[in-house]
């Protein structure tokens, strides 16, 4: 008789998170988080050594809604979403698992679990003996006597008799106990008050939940009796939700691949991801003889790759008397530069409220001065450990006017949001988070832990770790025990600024970059999130009601067309009604049901299906309402009536200014009902709005920088561009053809290959490979600038905009090719982009200061890509628009000419 084969499916995520919590942190070079790969790839490989299979796979979850979401869509709902330190490390699992030699298998739809059970249901049994690489308690339930489990962390074979012990029953029963107890951590429902223990009573008694519910009246318990009844509904859901789907595949066998590890990709990936030691493992052949060694361990790291921290925290002083605070503001004075940060009651710097400030001049030598603590028991006591804060703030007013000392803030925007409320004015500033942006825009995040991580091998202390209950904030912390937290910021930042000073030094241009183009632009987004800008609540309450009476009128006109009444917001649903009750043609099926998506809607429409143009409406109306329309209202500060918004200069890796709370960037525009939102933004009484854009601003900076002579003679003689190609392409400037020529100049230019291009502009595959080559042979030098810019990624792993911004692309040398072909996409169009960013921070300083000295009253609002916002009195608008517009295209000094529309509106929509 022939020996069964052992096949091992390994539950892949189980593995992640537990390393993730179970090993301490790792970061590549780059500030990578890489602790839980390192983990996951450890546990593989040693489980694989241990249970020596002949086949290997790892499912993996598809991060996206499953089928059980549609079935209850509060399935998974109470749960928080993974630290970012984890999330940043998804991308990397399925290529590092392929580089180990394992099968890797996710499905949209389900979940890791339905995949094992799938691979337990179908696997031919007498040919293959299946062993489940997990400890996850739902799995338990696929236990027979050819299927098994293994804990690798407890090195512990899982059978019947260790799921009697867990659940009281047989692993065939397991889910009739999981359907009366329910999961807290998946958020299944179960019956009220059931524990695993009566419920295994009951499901060894009954057997299934059909005959406990049929025999209901011979339990005798009254209260039990009552739950059961009143939640049956949710006994039968929950077990619908915690049975696992086996039919995910017709049959497995073409999974079965023998597992053969090719040491050149392990050694190379490994290497990427910074696992130096492991890697050299794997060059020399893994094998682990110690099966004691597949658990993680909490002090598990690369050898000799993590040092640790040398940061002395002893010398942190609590300032809590005149003499102390004279002692440090002399200390400031003495200074050439000093650090400083703020602790407050809220993350928003414009209405926070000032606890406490932090300070240090030296490193190691870092004091913190409680000013607003909670710690007064009563009315009658006092707070003899604080300081009065207008008495501190007047001692350090001075200071931090001061032309001649640094300040130095992490994010120090935040800070100046915080102080300026009571009087405080920051003057010669410096910024670590915005200085490692230019240093390494794009290879990491650039927060204070992360960067303390980073660079000075050092775990700063956690807001959590500080013992404060939930609903407190630190104002609720006695001062001795804030002490070293909040010193240990402003210690932190100046060891930072130290280390990218020195960086900077030796990189003349990120300097240049630093000192002239983002370091001006702080003061200049600190302005104008301080002004804000008018919303007229009164429109937005307007809009709402007739959003909703409109969507309430489509609704039933949909409903009318269906002839049947569904959810119109489930896909599920949406697509039996579309493709089952009204037999519409053309339909595409996934495992989880009907397609119906944007594109199906839009094709639907296309064929000149009423309902699917009502849907859209639909979609289109309630996503303005609650996205929009209903959640500006809560950004309006009560003090002031205005919304602030925060503009994130360190966001994206191209210099793009982003927009937060609210985003102001994503403010529709496109559409009617879009631009009635922006109608709400509106001007003081007497002023009116100037929308100010560059025209076509990307594609002149690729003229330069490709030296393009056609393009570059075009824009120069003021042509429009789209017309100009349409006319090389196609011979016709007519509007469909400008438009497909529109497309073609955006769309080629951000990687768009022929059968996208195709696709978008309505022609064959072969006609889109021929626009793209003529396109290149009108342009000459497009192609070869577009090559070299892809050559540059994979040589140096970064790309420069013409003032010298370095945007890092660490995927280009990816050995995934779907991650490497988007880096390289980046590699063309982020030069574009970062030279438009580097051109909009240029001059939002130079207006801002030349508006402050010739027409005060004008204001800048806020910047939306290409655009610029601002409110200028009525009396002046024509003159100061152009005095603006005379600033934007003479401030750019490139071969090709840059070119500013001016839009004037009583509100934001009109003045665009």
């Amino acid at each position: 008789m022939t020996q069964k084969q052992k096949v091992i499916i390994i539950d892949g995520y189980n593995f992640l998170f537990r390393a993730f919590y179970a090993i301490r942190e790792l970061t590549r070079e780059d500030g990578l988080h890489t602790n839980a790969l390192y983990g996951l790839a450890n546990m593989t490989l040693k489980a694989i050594d241990y249970l020596q299979p002949d086949m290997c796979v790892v499912a993996l979850d598809s991060g996206k809604k499953t089928f059980r979401n549609e079935i209850y869509s509060e399935y998974k709902a109470n749960r928080k979403a993974p630290p970012e330190e984890l999330m940043q490390q998804f991308e990397y699992v399925e290529p590092l698992l392929q580089s180990l030699g394992v099968q890797v298998l996710k499905e949209p739809g389900f979940e890791a679990d339905d995949i094992i059970a799938t691979f337990a249901a179908k696997i031919d049994r007498e040919k293959y003996d299946l062993v489940i690489v997990s400890s996850d308690k739902d799995l338990m339930q696929l236990i027979n006597g050819q299927v098994y489990m293994f804990d690798a962390g407890k090195q512990m074979e899982l059978r019947a008799e260790e799921v009697m012990d867990k659940f009281g029953v047989t692993p065939d029963k397991v889910v009739e106990v999981q359907a009366l107890i329910g999961d807290s951590v998946d958020n299944i429902p179960g019956v009220k008050s059931v524990g695993p223990k009566t419920a295994a009573q009951l499901i060894n008694e009954y057997g299934n939940l059909e005959n406990l519910y049929e025999n209901i009246e011979n339990i005798t318990k009254a209260k039990l009796k009552e739950n059961l009844t009143t939640y049956k509904e949710n006994a039968f859901l929950s077990r619908e939700l915690a049975t696992l789907k086996t039919d995910i595949y017709p049959q497995v066998n073409e999974y079965l691949l023998n597992y053969e590890i090719t040491t050149e990709k392990a050694v190379e990936y490994t290497t990427f991801l910074g696992f130096k030691t492991l890697a050299k493992k794997l060059a020399e052949g893994f094998l682990v003889k110690d099966p004691n060694a597949i658990k993680p361990s909490v002090n598990s790291t690369e050898e000799s790759e993590e040092q640790q921290s040398n940061i002395d925290t002893s010398n942190y002083q609590l300032v809590n008397t005149i003499d102390m605070l004279d002692v440090w503001v002399e200390r400031l004075y003495d200074s050439e530069y000093f650090a400083i940060d703020t602790e407050t009651d809220s993350l928003d710097g414009i209405t926070a409220n000032l606890v406490g400030i932090s300070l240090a001049t030296e490193h190691g030598k870092a004091c913190y001065i409680p000013l607003e603590h909670n710690t007064a028991t009563d009315m009658f006591s006092t707070n003899e450990d604080q300081l009065d804060r207008d008495l501190v703030l007047e001692k350090l007013k001075p200071v931090l006017a001061s032309e001649d000392i640094i300040k130095v803030g992490q994010n120090i925007k935040y800070d100046m949001h915080v102080l300026t409320k009571y009087g405080v004015e920051f003057n010669n500033i410096d910024d670590t988070m915005v200085m490692s942006f230019v240093l390494n825009g794009g290879k990491h995040r650039h927060n204070m832990d992360d960067l303390s991580n980073l660079y000075l091998n050092h775990k700063t202390i956690k807001f959590s770790e500080l013992g404060l209950k939930k609903g407190q904030t630190f104002a609720d912390l006695e001062p001795k025990f804030a002490t070293v937290y909040a010193a240990e910021d402003a210690d932190i930042t100046l060891r930072l600024y130290d280390v990218f000073a020195e960086k900077l030094a030796k990189e003349p241009t990120l300097a240049k970059m630093y000192t002239d183009i983002e370091r001006p632009v702080i003061k200049t987004l600190f302005n104008m999130e301080q002004t804000g800008v008018n919303v007229d609540l009164a429109k937005l309450n307007e809009l709402s009601a007739d959003f909703t009476n409109r969507a309430e009128v489509l609704q039933q006109e949909i409903y009318d067309l269906a002839g049947v009444d569904f959810n119109i917001s489930s896909p599920k649903q949406l697509g039996e009604v579309l493709f089952d009750t009204l037999a519409i043609p053309g339909g595409k099926k996934t495992k989880t049901g009907w397609k119906t998506g944007q594109e199906v809607l839009d094709k639907l429409v296309e064929e000149g299906y009423e309902i699917a143009k009502k849907i859209e409406e639909f979609r289109h109306l309630t996503k303005l309402k609650t996205t929009y329309v209903d959640s500006l209202p809560a950004y309006i500060n009560k003090k002031t009536g205005r919304i602030h918004t925060s503009y994130k200069q360190t966001g994206a890796s191209t210099g793009r200014l982003a927009s937060s709370d609210p985003n102001l960037q994503n403010i529709p525009i496109r559409t009617t009902d879009g631009q009635k939102i922006r109608q709400a933004f509106i001007p003081a009484q007497g002023y009116s709005f100037v929308s100010i854009d560059y025209s076509q601003a990307e594609l002149r900076i690729l003229a330069h920088m490709a030296n393009i002579k056609p393009l570059i003679e075009a824009f120069n003689n003021d042509k429009d561009i789209h017309s100009f190609t349409a006319m090389k392409l196609f011979g016709s400037t007519d509007d469909e053809f400008r438009r497909k020529a529109k497309a073609v100049n955006f769309g080629i230019v951000y990687g768009m290959g022929p059968f996208s291009l195709a696709k978008q502009i309505g022609v064959t595959n072969a006609e889109g490979k021929a626009i793209i080559e003529e396109y290149y042979r009108m342009f000459s030098g497009l192609e070869q600038f577009m090559s070299e810019q892809k050559q540059k990624a994979s040589d140096l792993g970064y790309v420069e905009t013409i003032y010298g911004r370095r945007i890092h692309l660490p995927e280009a040398s990816s050995t995934n090719k779907m991650v490497q072909a988007n880096a390289m996409r980046g590699a063309v169009n982020a030069p574009m982009q970062g030279a438009n960013a580097d051109i909009m921070k240029i001059i939002m300083p130079k207006i801002e200061a030349a508006l402050e000295e010739k027409y005060p009253q004008a204001k800048m609002l806020m910047q939306i890509h290409d655009e610029l916002v601002f409110t200028i009195p009525d009396h002046c608008v024509e003159k100061v628009s152009e005095f603006i517009k005379d600033i934007m295209e003479n401030s750019v000094d490139l071969a090709v000419k840059f070119k500013a529309d001016i839009g004037v509106g009583k509100n934001w929509n009109d003045a665009h």
